[in-house]
């Protein structure tokens, strides 16, 4: 059993992590022929398909998507997605042995270093993820990611790569070919798969670009996002100098309407909506905002937010008229909340 890693093998770790990122937000594409033979060897040899089951190849998750839910006739919308997964894993476990990994680890490594290969899992993760999970609310999520599976083909390539053991070398290697595709679909009489992004730009916070959509697919799907969030084209493509101030009445989403302020700026927009300051605490203040029509003129807590340094707005009831009414607003929920709340940092 290996207790702990050699100088050398830590060494490694760092390029190891970077790749495995890169590998998850890659765009490089392979052909739609190779697409379709390495959607082939996964589901015959992972799922147990037959090789007479059509698989049909698309360009984005949301045109796989439309697919499904044109072709797989046997379910609703309801129950689709549910049998979906349930067929999978059941086909899956068959193939696989539910607990084949485990068995490998626990054979050949200490708890220790199953904890490590946790730790590269999670760095990987943490920039992977969050643009995964902004692409797939637009679709419902598959059960088979492709390249957004790097976190954890990651931690399944250091075994060989790294630590050099491994039991299943007929198996794993076509588990690997997963990094090379988009989302799929196994739908048991037929299987549809996507292609990776051909654009995808993102930053520190996750999808992101100003003036343009945040990730492109070859069909003309496309997704906009500021700073990781999902938000409406107009808000990416209009200029910040030319955006309607007065649009930040009819945003809902807490998340989308930060994004408006940042990129309008907190000044322009009290400014242009002809906002009062009511009471005011250091970086806190309750400010009463003209939405006009039936609205007309509601208090808002202008704050700025420690975690990621940006200004913001946030709704408040109608009867807030001080930064204490206001935090206590915030902590409504707290069931312990007995008198006013007085936080060391208003989140």
């Amino acid at each position: 059993m290996i207790e702990y890693l050699t100088d050398s093998q830590l060494s490694k770790i760092p390029e190891f992590i970077n790749r495995w990122t890169e590998i998850g937000l890659s765009t490089e594409q392979v052909s739609d022929a190779d697409t379709l033979k390495i959607a082939r060897e996964i589901t015959t040899l992972l799922i147990g398909y037959k090789e007479n089951v059509p698989i049909i190849v698309m360009d984005s998750p949301k045109s796989c998507w439309e697919v499904v839910e044109k072709l797989n006739k046997r379910f609703d919308h309801r129950q689709l997605l549910c049998q979906i997964g349930s067929e999978t894993y059941d086909r899956m476990a068959i193939h696989l042995g539910s607990n084949s990994v485990w068995q490998l680890v626990s054979h050949f490594l200490s708890t220790s270093m199953v904890d490590q290969l946790h730790a590269i899992e999670r760095k990987i993760r943490e920039i992977v993820e969050p643009i995964r999970i902004t692409i797939s609310r637009e679709v419902c999520a598959p059960y088979i990611l492709g390249h957004w599976m790097a976190p954890r083909l990651a931690w399944y390539a250091y075994l060989p790569e790294i630590l050099g053991i491994w039991q299943y070398p007929g198996l794993w290697p076509t588990f690997m070919k997963i990094q090379h595709i988009g989302f799929l679909y196994a739908c048991g009489d037929f299987c549809v798969v996507g292609k990776k992004p051909i654009e995808l730009n993102y930053n520190a916070h996750g999808l992101h670009k100003d003036g343009g959509p945040a990730i492109s697919y070859a069909d003309g799907k496309k997704t906009w996002a500021l700073n990781g969030v999902h938000v409406p084209q107009w808000l990416v493509k209009t200029p910040a100098m030319e955006i309607d101030c007065a649009k930040f009445a009819e945003i809902k989403n807490t998340e989308v309407r930060r994004e408006f302020v940042r990129k309008v700026g907190i000044e322009r927009l009290v400014t242009k909506l002809g906002a009062k300051t009511l009471d005011k605490q250091g970086d806190y203040e309750v400010i009463l905002v003209n939405l006009g029509g039936r609205t007309g003129e509601w208090p808002y807590l202008k704050m700025l937010n420690p975690s990621i340094g940006v200004w913001h707005l946030e709704c408040l009831e109608h009867e807030c008229k001080t930064v204490q009414a206001a935090i206590n607003f915030r902590a409504s929920r707290l069931k312990s909340l007995k008198s006013n709340w007085n936080p060391s940092i208003l989140t």
